[in-house]
């Protein structure tokens, strides 16, 4: 006992002496760990922590290792902490913060990572790659920042450390230091937060040896409240040493440990939301205050713009989320009459952007930003504003209304920055106070090629399911963001939300979401709850479903969040998926007695050889056919070993159903379903319904389909089956209506039905049919021509096998792995040109092949020796001038030669493949499919000159699908004029639209919503003076498409003449008053006249007065589907997505 109170007394001694040199040095003493440092001995340092001890600190650190990641790590092992996420998100983070000076406050806080990696990994140099050291940031009623060091793979970062100040997920800078990659040696990396006289600031620097330091970056971010370290990794194998603190300032404070695990949580849990490519971020904009609005110049340093929320754009996928190296931020604030947008992108290659569009242009060809706004906080389709400007200020947006709005910007050495006006007149409607609408913010960068993206669009901008969300106002409580979480054995999967809270005060509030076309869960959570995961319905199968949040908390407006559609993965290795029924809210709709054809993808992580069963229940009437055989012509290389195809009725309770059962020998794809293209499914399917008697259409039933393999079996899909109507189509004789049939498996037991179908949607042509004279011939009695796809520009690993200096040589000086030089390909009797054609010895169709010519781009290849002699004689260039791809670049006059030789090497080659297809069938031609003549990146990324090459081939196919209804009547019919236009005279050749109902699954994803645009499209590419329509991809079709198509093929016979042998008529714009999304266009035939009336609002019945005497006087006037004559002092009214027909004698 006395020594106890000896220790004591003692204890006692040093504590008030201790408190006493405290005093006297103004230090702070942190609570729980070291002693801060005084204003002026930078030398006193913290050692946070350097692991010494033979475990991970608790007391000083939090570990979140993913619970379904196996060999996962984070420990402690000769004075590292050794951490490794083994493909998902580990992280340690400390549990204590400190904190930053204020504004009106000058102090510094210095962190120090000394970093190696310690295990050489399974990928070799990305040892350490896929890791960080960071600052995690208290949100505060600040933006949440992330300061810090990412140590991304090399192809993101071309192996050098990358740099987070502030922001999002950071301001992205990629500095000049390798990632270190010796194991046996540390790199010091250090980061300098603080405010001086001078203001906010922020230094990056590293160093070999801790103290001959290399400064990489510097700026003046916002600075949050306070910080805590983090330590992450996916794939890196990060080993820390030691982490040291510096802290000075007029008031420095401790460091303090946190409390409770809830902030911890979500802010961990968040920053791994943020890097998901399933989180849809929130950005809330608080209205202005009245008084001056923003002053449209295009420099954004005017105070409105210090204040205003900011997000920051990353690579598009499926780099995402990357950083980019041209940083670009985005800037939005509202009045009672505007939204504003600010975008400031830097550019360190000022003189290679792109400029040249004029405002109404195709301004998304340059250098450009773009905003996609969706003012609909609903699940319904709604028209979306898509606006995009250039560095010259020039404009358009989708609507057409780009006279109605305002931008302007600004150039500088260093970047350029845009500010944007929009009234929401123009956008559609006026935002209520807690409405939520859809935005996304975008950048195209020419000179290195990124493009970028605020929101995880999945490859194309126009991914408006991925676009982020825009709350007008501030809330105290809100959502941030919101992702989908795989269900697990060890949590259970659902729908991550990010709660923030600002006031401490808050109560409960609650949260209801819904799923589909049912209600969901609701949650009564505190305010301050952070994260919260709302499962998943259990009954909802694996796949994509809409989703609504509703947020209520007493005290303010309610916030309803459009989910969308959102990905649903109930945790379950195996699982299946029908497409593109997913992209059609998981409906599948059939045209009765028509063919359907379907994608059934399936998916086992697992792995393994084991062979599965798949199973499909549909009503009687419904016919299941099966796949191809192996090879036999429909054979396809996803194709499975199918051991049994049994299709029967069965009697189910009293109803009679088709039962399916296919056995299946071969294993499924092992990748996440969310992931497989659509070309990796292992059942290509052709349905038919034949809905016996006279029933009423549309017919509502139901299809159900499940997978079961090694033990397992996924839950029931059932999904509604509507069999409407069908429509059947004419074949035009004399204007052509082709289809791209690719992706459709052509079984050799269907080639029948599969002609009869189509012929009955009216279409008279089709590519990617079996290349067979068998199927020629029995196409041909339907009336249907066939075209075939032509290779092109010579690829074959073969020939560079053995002719590996015939290799094209590229802009870097490497050689492709596929491609030919251009100039051996051209060479007479070329022996790669004989390889690559030789499949013409067999079988050539009667149109000929169509070439989709589409690059190489002009600056990729070729710049071997061949290349640039034949440049130097094409040029006319003397043998002194040193050529190499970086001086023809850099030099306008050889830039402006070598361009003029590229395409006429296209053209030459073009010549090569038309004479070659008609000495296999006389007759035949070369058809090229290309991009809009408009787009000056269709010569130099395309490799294609269409006044060039129209003269030598049999028709040119010209790309004019959109998926957007009120940008069909507006910037994408002035393009398409605009592009006839410009290849008008070159030649008689004829020219085709190509248009399409969408394409692709995962990558570059597009969605049609609106099966009836496609009737209008047709006709309108008919009226404006196209030869021809192609269709461009045809497996996205399902009944409604069909039947949409049939009605475009039945108008295009039935007026087939005025398309033919009739001219165009200029509708004067004075003759007609309409409604904002209305065509007028007209045809004449000799003495008569049509006009047709084409309505692309999908929402609103539009109205439309004719002057019919400043069309053409003297005319008599009737509808041509009722020969009722038209009242010419009434307007005339024209459904949603619809259109009338007048004729004029």
């Amino acid at each position: 006992m006395k020594r106890n109170n000896l220790l004591s007394m003692y204890f006692n001694i040093f504590m008030r002496i201790f408190a006493l040199i405290s005093i006297i040095l103004s230090i702070a003493v942190p609570e729980g760990h070291g002693v801060g440092i005084s204003d002026n001995n930078l030398d006193n340092e913290e050692v946070y922590d350097d692991f010494q001890s033979s475990n991970l600190d608790t007391t000083r650190w939090v570990v979140e290792l993913p619970k379904d990641a196996r060999l996962s790590t984070a420990h402690v092992l000769n004075g590292d902490l050794r951490i490794y996420g083994n493909g998902k998100p580990a992280q340690v983070t400390s549990t204590h913060y400190w904190r930053l000076p204020r504004q009106g406050e000058q102090g510094t806080l210095q962190i120090t990572w000394q970093i190696r990696p310690w295990q050489r990994g399974k990928y070799g140099e990305k040892n350490i790659s896929d890791s960080g050291v960071l600052l995690l940031c208290e949100q505060g009623r600040q933006n949440k920042l992330t300061f810090g060091f990412r140590l991304t793979f090399p192809e993101y970062s071309d192996g050098n450390y990358i740099l987070l100040d502030g922001g999002g997920v950071g301001n992205i800078h990629k500095s000049t230091r390798p990632i270190i990659s010796d194991i046996e040696k540390y790199d010091y990396l250090r980061i300098t937060l603080g405010r001086n006289v001078e203001g906010r600031f922020c230094e990056f620097a590293a160093s070999n040896d801790g103290k001959s330091w290399q400064v990489l970056h510097t700026s003046s971010p916002q600075l949050p409240e306070k910080v805590r370290l983090a330590v992450t990794s996916t794939w890196g194998h990060l080993a820390v040493g030691s982490i040291r603190i510096e802290q000075t300032g007029d008031d420095k404070k401790p460091s303090r440990p946190m409390k409770g695990t809830s902030d911890r949580t979500c802010l961990t849990e968040t920053a791994k939301m943020e890097t998901s490519m399933d989180f849809i971020p929130i950005l809330y904009v608080p209205k202005m205050a009245s008084g001056p609005q923003p002053k449209i110049d295009g420099r954004t340093s005017e105070p409105v713009w210090k204040t205003a929320p900011r997000v920051d754009l990353r690579y598009v996928a499926p780099k995402w989320p990357a950083p980019v190296t041209q940083q670009t931020q985005a800037k939005v604030c509202y009045d009672d009459e505007k939204l504003y947008i600010a975008f400031s992108c830097h550019e360190d290659s000022m003189n290679k952007i792109w400029a040249v569009q004029k405002t109404g242009g195709a301004i998304w060809s340059d250098d450009c930003v773009e905003v996609f706004i969706e003012a609909d906080s609903s699940n319904a389709s709604s028209e979306v504003f898509h606006a995009a400007v250039n560095s010259l200020g020039s404009k358009v947006d989708e609507s057409g209304l780009q006279d109605q709005w305002s931008c302007a910007a600004f150039r500088g050495s260093r970047g350029w920055s845009v500010e944007m006006a929009i009234p929401f007149s123009v956008i559609g409607r006026v935002p209520l106070p807690g409405e939520c609408w859809s935005i996304n913010f975008n950048r195209q960068e020419r000179p290195h090629g990124e493009n970028s993206t605020w929101a995880p669009v999945r490859g194309s901008f126009h991914d408006k399911e991925k676009y982020g969300r825009i709350v007008f106002g501030t809330f105290p409580v809100r959502i941030s963001g919101f992702a989908s979480k795989t269900n697990s054995d060890a949590t259970p999967g659902g729908l991550i939300v990010a709660l923030s809270c600002d006031n401490s005060k808050a109560g409960e509030v609650t949260i209801e979401s819904q799923w589909d076309r049912s209600p969901g869960e609701v949650k009564t959570i505190p305010a301050r709850t952070g994260n919260i995961t709302i499962p998943w319905p259990e009954n909802m199968a694996t796949g994509y479903h809409k989703n609504t949040l509703k947020l209520t908390c007493p005290g303010q407006v309610p916030i309803v969040i459009n989910g969308g559609r959102i990905w649903i993965d109930q945790g379950l290795p195996l699982a299946s998926t029908f497409w593109p029924t997913e992209d059609y809210n998981n409906v599948l709709y059939l045209a009765n007695g028509g063919m359907t054809f379907l994608y059934w993808i399936i998916s086992d992580t697992r792995g393994g050889a084991e062979g599965y069963t798949a199973t499909l229940e549909t009503p009687e009437w419904v016919e299941i056919f099966p796949p191809a055989k192996k090879k036999e012509p429909g054979d396809y290389s996803s194709l499975p070993s199918i051991a049994e195809f049994k299709s029967e009725k069965i009697n189910r309770n009293g109803q009679v159903l088709r039962h399916t059962i296919i056995k299946v020998n071969s294993p499924p794809p092992a990748k996440e379903l969310s992931t497989l293209p659509e070309y990796t499914a292992p059942f290509r399917l052709w349905l038919r319904a034949t809905v016996p008697g006279t029933t009423a259409f549309p017919v509502n039933s139901t299809i159900k389909f499940q997978v079961s393999r090694k033990g397992l079996t996924e839950p029931v899909h059932e999904i509604p089956l509507i069999v409407l109507s069908r429509i059947h189509g004419k074949q035009p004789k004399r204007f052509p209506i082709f289809a791209w049939t690719n992706g459709p498996t052509y079984p050799q037991a269907l080639w029948s039905d599969l002609a009869a179908h189509f012929a009955g949607i009216g279409l008279n042509g089709l590519m990617g049919a079996p290349l067979s004279k068998e199927f020629e011939t029995i196409a041909s009695l339907h009336h249907l021509q066939r075209i075939d796809y032509c290779p092109g520009f010579c690829n074959s690993t073969v020939y560079l096998k053995e002719h590996p200096d015939h290799a094209a040589v590229l802009f870097n000086g490497s050689r492709s792995k596929t491609l030919v030089c251009p100039e051996i390909s051209l060479e007479d009797n070329s022996e790669v040109f004989k390889q690559v054609s030789s499949f013409l010895n067999e079988y050539c169709p009667s149109l000929g092949l169509n070439w989709d010519l589409e690059g190489p781009p002009i600056w990729n290849v070729c710049f071997c020796e061949r290349c640039l002699a034949a440049f130097r004689k094409h040029a006319g260039l003397s043998s002194g001038v040193s050529l190499t791809p970086q001086a023809i670049q850099n030099d306008p006059v050889l830039n402006k030669a070598w361009i003029d030789f590229a395409l006429e090497q296209s053209k030459r080659m073009i010549i090569k493949w038309d004479q070659r297809i008609a000495e296999a069938r006389p007759g035949a031609r070369l058809f090229i499919n290309g991009g809009q003549a408009t787009n000056p990146r269709v010569m130099t990324d395309g490799r294609l000159d269409w006044r060039r090459i129209l003269p030598h081939i049999g028709a040119g196919q010209m790309f004019r699908y959109i998926g957007s209804p009120q940008a069909s009547a507006t910037s994408f019919h002035v393009e398409s004029l605009k592009s006839l236009e410009l290849v008008e005279g070159a030649a008689k050749t004829p020219m085709m639209a190509v248009l399409t109902t969408g394409y692709m699954r995962v990558g570059e994803r597009m969605v049609f919503n609106y099966p009836e645009l496609t009737t209008l499209q047709m006709v309108q590419m008919a009226a404006i003076g196209f030869d021809g329509i192609y269709y461009w991809h045809w497996y996205n079709n399902d009944g409604r498409f069909d039947n949409a198509i049939a009605r475009g093929t039945t108008l295009i016979a039935r007026y087939e003449d005025f398309f033919v042998d009739g001219r165009k008529l200029a509708v004067p714009d004075k003759a007609v008053k309409k409604s904002k999304y209305a065509l007028v266009l007209g045809r004449t035939l000799g003495t008569r006249v049509l006009l047709f009336l084409l309505n692309y609002d999908p929402n609103r019945e539009g109205e439309i007065v004719v002057d019919f005497d400043k069309v053409i006087p003297g005319k008599k006037w009737f509808f041509d589907s009722t020969k009722k004559a038209v009242d010419h002092k009434t307007g005339i009214k024209v459904g949603p997505l619809d259109l009338i027909v007048l004729q004029g004698e």
